[in-house]
């Protein structure tokens, strides 16, 4: 009889509601572990560790904390901080990655100093900013920008004054640590250095930039030779001019006579004259 009594109660029991766990464990203070009907474990509010068959372990910690312990050495190799948005993967029980994903209007991605974030895929990386914006700094300064937005100019790269010296440099992948040895510059510049270390020579440059008035285009060493296409043929081509143009062009500049065949120049009072005879005016 009394096995008869059992079998209804339980029979009652697995019938009262669907949702009701088919297991449940209850320790001495009350904390609960469920395994649901589906198979889906609850630990609802148990507050212990669960121990894996391998020694691993989860741990079911305080404040929204738990931590995957998977080859039980005591140092969790994932921990999930739901409180404060935060991933952590230790593989080497000494250093970790850091995703945050609640923090203000950053997402971050955090790698102990002296290793290296590797993207590595068979296909294609694509990066889609929503705004179209990509930020570079250093140490947390801002040091260059680049605007993929096209309905706003197309393409753009920022440089910023303080932490980028409002310059880009291009060199030698060799010398890319090197200091290229230039100064804060008043106007955005783009300086191309040859192959030779600037520790070994820094002025075996030149550079492209505008003061506001002009465009600059200059060098730190060596002349500045213009070729053509065909080898050792070619060069500055001065413009064509059919009237003096010196009342509108800097003294200095070099002009082709058209009418005449003449090659002229503008002396510093804005007179156009003849290159192979200075005494001679242009027009």
């Amino acid at each position: 009889m009394k096995k008869l009594y059992l079998f209804l109660a339980i029979m009652l029991c697995a019938s009262i509601v669907s949702a009701q766990p088919a297991y449940r464990v209850i320790d001495s203070d009350g904390d609960e572990m469920d395994i649901t009907s589906d198979g889906n474990l609850n630990l609802g509010a148990f507050a212990g560790d669960i121990t894996l068959e391998n020694g691993g372990l989860i741990e079911n910690g305080t404040n929204n904390i738990v931590g995957i312990d998977a080859d039980g050495d005591g140092v969790n190799e994932l921990t999930v901080d739901n409180a404060a948005g935060t991933v952590w993967i230790d593989a080497n029980d000494d250093e970790a990655v850091d995703f945050t994903f609640d923090r203000g209007s950053f997402a971050d991605i955090e790698v102990p100093a002296g290793l290296a974030l590797r993207l590595d895929t068979g296909g294609t990386i694509i990066l889609d900013p929503a705004n179209g914006q990509f930020s570079f700094r250093d140490n947390g300064s801002d040091t260059m920008s680049w605007h993929m937005n096209n309905a706003a100019d197309g393409v753009k790269i920022g440089i910023a004054e303080t932490a980028g010296q409002r310059h880009l440099i291009l060199t030698d992948d060799a010398h890319e640590t090197q200091d290229h040895d230039h100064p804060l510059q008043a106007n955005p510049t783009f300086f191309v250095h040859s192959v030779t270390a600037p520790n070994t020579a820094n002025d075996e440059w030149v550079k492209l930039t505008h003061d506001q008035t002009n465009a600059i285009f200059g060098t730190g060493s060596g002349d500045i030779v213009l070729t053509g296409a065909t080898a050792g043929v070619g060069g500055l081509v001065p413009k064509r001019e059919t009237a003096d143009p010196c009342l509108t062009m800097q003294p200095g500049s070099i002009f082709y006579n058209e009418t005449a065949g003449e090659l002229c120049y503008c002396n510093e009072s804005r007179v156009d004259l003849r290159v192979k005879d200075a005494s001679t005016a242009c027009y």
